[in-house]
């Protein structure tokens, strides 16, 4: 160029002669061409001579600043590059190697910035690039609000703002209220090479698809003259009218949203028993002061892990799964929603593990249990938690935020990256878990080797009979306190004269023992039964995790279906925990009875109280036979109620205690609790039910009676293990 225009000047001024090359370069100079010997050295183009010349020098400083500062501008010019397509596709070979993903299952997606020329952009893309020289055709985009609108009059073609193109794996790529468009390097969609399309674009649209579509046919129309438009036939100018038109796929997303609309008020239905039952649990162990055991403040954590999954996580998954993951709340909401979702989740089965561990200690050492476990070192865990479950989930999604490729402005999607996904399952789910199914099976071996080795010491040590009178309370025998003490009962319907039989207690400290391990056994049960819950409704949640980190497509179309679904049955367990508390735990139905003020519930609830106050003799009337308890040391009380803490007192440390009715109905509705004394003797939740017994020989209870007194016939005799039945009348209780 430089050696033809030197030339020409040498010619007009007659330096040289003038040939036919710098003739043709004089006149398309003049005209504003593009000379032939210069369109010979460069691509073909159909741009007049001024525009040419802009084109080739922004081209020039395009390539200079490449290969001189060695690294890609900060916007790539793609009008520039003789084939854009080739840079965009090196764009995702370079990316999918970086991150190993597979090549062929990746694309492009695009979103388009608020800068509308290059000289704007004041930062570098981390990932991506920065794109522009980009042309749309038949619409216009409005930078303000970030979609598109109907195109200005007389300008079919617009340039677009400057684009971002981010490579991102195609499953990954959920898009909704968008518009595929085709975008070209010129303002004539083609060059004189025949090539101008690059890409389609993913463009925001507030409008349906098929207003663009009949917005660009309307265009061709216009452009159409009156012969081409005869060509069209009447069934067809029917067909693309606005009152006629009729999309399929427009009414098929109208019955999946009613369906889906449907499916978001059942859904609402959890998240609403989630945040009331959990709240309830909270609110019963801060007002009933005898909830607040070690116990109950793990169980108070759990119970705020599932509050803040049913007040911040279950809401916005309901209005996801409604607007089929459309996301309404932008970037940074998505990324802590996310973040919440993992710390609530965590903490759940980090507080079953620390649950489990301290069952255990309860169970196989009640002894030091209290010096062990205090109520500081149960805060210091309960805070442990919850550090550790913070630390899991922010900061992973802060890491996996600053190293990933930018979602879609609509899309919260969450990380797909193979390490991250096996990771997290394995340090938030798998680990805990194999440490709380340890943990159980010890607290089970242990349990039944106690139960075992206490039945196997359950004898009397010492027995003797004397008589009574049938009816008056009244016993000629006495026992001391450190002899063989006699219990005698009495049946005031009927003549009869009954044995008694004493059991020599070994020492108070192991009824004692006896009680504790008899309610930590059944806190374990119930704990055991909401970390099987847990399990079932988690472990299909993680499975698919893992096998999606594996293999993204093992679950192929479905898995987006699939995911929801086991994702959501995780969250009902969260609905489903204070439930077990209210079913299998007697003093939280209690709490939530006085809580909720239910005046039928609480009258049941006072008659249960009662019947287990008394424990024995339940009410007198009907003909109903009264039972007389005496213990060594102790008074006759004849009247239906026996005073057992007086017995229990006055019998002293090695006194024991025989209780026995011909009605069994008299020791209550429930055998949970027989009395409230210092004995504490507490029974099995069996409720009527014999668990295991000993069958005493029948001349054990008439051994010792005096020869002057007609000898009963012989009544057997029962030693139960905290249980009774109903179809026995003698019990001697540990």
């Amino acid at each position: 160029m430089r050696r033809s225009l030197t030339t020409l000047q040498r010619a007009l001024a007659g330096e040289v002669g003038m040939s036919a090359e710098l003739d043709d370069v004089a006149k398309c100079l003049f005209n504003g061409q593009l000379p032939e010997i210069w369109r010979k050295l460069a691509p073909a183009t159909l741009k007049s001579l001024a525009n040419w010349m802009n084109h080739f020098e922004k081209r020039y400083q395009q390539y200079s600043q490449w290969v001189n500062e060695e690294e890609e501008p900060r916007v790539m010019w793609l009008s520039g590059l003789h084939i854009p397509e080739s840079y965009l596709t090196a764009l995702v070979q370079a990316t999918c190697r970086k991150n190993g993903w597979p090549l062929d299952k990746s694309t492009l997606y695009t979103t388009v910035t608020q800068w509308a020329r290059d000289e704007d952009v004041n930062e570098k893309a981390h990932q991506g690039c920065f794109v522009s020289g980009l042309y749309l055709e038949g619409a216009d985009w409005d930078i303000e609000n970030g979609h598109l609108i109907k195109q200005r009059p007389k300008q079919l073609i617009t340039q677009l703002p400057v684009l971002k193109v981010i490579p991102i794996e195609a499953h990954r790529l959920k898009l909704q209220n968008t518009f595929r468009t085709p975008v070209y390097v010129t303002s004539q969609r083609r060059n004189a090479m025949g090539v101008g399309l690059v890409f389609e674009a993913d463009l925001a649209t507030s409008e349906h698809s098929s207003h663009w579509v009949l917005q660009g046919l309307a265009n061709i129309f216009d452009n159409m003259s009156g012969h081409q438009l005869v060509v069209l036939s009447t069934t067809t100018m029917l067909a693309v009218t606005n009152d006629n038109f009729t999309n399929p796929e427009e009414t098929e997303i109208v019955e999946i949203r009613v369906i889906d609309a449907l499916i978001g008020c059942f859904l609402c239905l959890f998240v609403t028993v989630t945040v009331f039952g959990n709240s309830l649990v909270i609110l019963a162990v801060i007002r009933e002061h005898y909830l607040r055991t070690i116990t109950n403040y793990f169980i108070v954590s759990l119970a705020l892990a599932d509050l803040l999954m049913g007040l911040v996580v279950m809401p916005f998954s309901v209005i996801s799964y409604v607007t089929r993951e459309h996301w309404l709340f932008g970037p940074i909401w998505c990324d802590l929603w996310h973040a919440f979702d993992v710390l609530s989740t965590t903490a759940s089965i980090l507080n079953l593990c620390m649950i489990a561990v301290e069952r255990y200690w309860a169970i196989e050492n009640p002894i030091s249990y209290p010096s062990r476990v205090t109520k500081r070192r149960c805060l210091l865990l309960v805070s442990a938690v919850w550090i550790c479950s913070c630390c899991i989930s922010f900061p992973a999604i802060a890491w996996w935020r600053a190293t990933s490729p930018p979602s879609p402005r609509h899309v919260c999607s969450f990380t797909g990256d193979p390490v991250y996904l096996i990771c997290s399952s394995l340090v938030s789910f798998y680990a805990p878990l194999l440490v709380m199914v340890f943990v159980y099976c010890k607290i089970y071996r242990t349990a039944t080797q106690l139960v075992r080795s206490w039945q196997a010491g359950a004898k009397v040590l010492h027995c003797h009979g004397m008589p009574t009178s049938a009816g008056n309370g009244r016993s000629p025998g006495s026992g001391g306190s450190g002899g063989g003490g006699t219990v005698v009962l009495a049946n005031s319907s009927r003549s009869s004269r009954v044995g008694g039989i004493a059991r020599r207690f070994r020492s108070l400290g192991v009824r004692k023992k006896l009680a504790r391990f008899s309610r930590e056994q059944r806190a374990a049960k119930t704990l055991g039964i909401v970390m099987g819950i847990f399990i079932a409704c988690w472990l299909p949640f993680f499975i698919c995790n893992i096998v999606l980190a594996i293999n993204s497509e093992a679950l192929g179309d479905h898995a987006a279906k699939v995911m929801t679904i086991v994702t959501w049955l995780g969250y009902i367990n969260s609905s489903i925990n204070p439930g077990i508390y209210a079913h299998s735990m007697r003093d939280f139905r209690r709490a939530f009875i006085k809580l909720l003020n239910c005046p039928r519930c609480r009258r049941r609830c006072r008659r249960c109280y009662r019947s287990c106050r008394r424990g024995v003799g339940g009410d007198s009337d009907g003909g109903a036979a009264n039972t007389a308890v005496m213990t060594a040391g102790s008074q006759w009380h004849h009247n239906g109620r026996p005073n057992l803490d007086q017995a229990t007192h006055r019998g002293g440390m090695s006194g024991g205690i025989t209780i026995a009715s011909p009605n069994a109905d008299h020791f209550g509705v429930e055998a949970g609790e027989l009395l409230r004394s210092p004995l504490r003797a507490r029974c099995s939740q069996a409720a009527g039910r014999l668990s295991s017994y000993q069958q005493l020989p029948a001349s054990a209870s008439s051994q010792q009676q005096s020869p002057l007194e007609p000898q009963p016939p012989p009544s057997p005799i029962y030693v139960c293990n905290f249980a009774f039945s109903e179809q026995h009348q003698g019990l001697v209780l540990d």
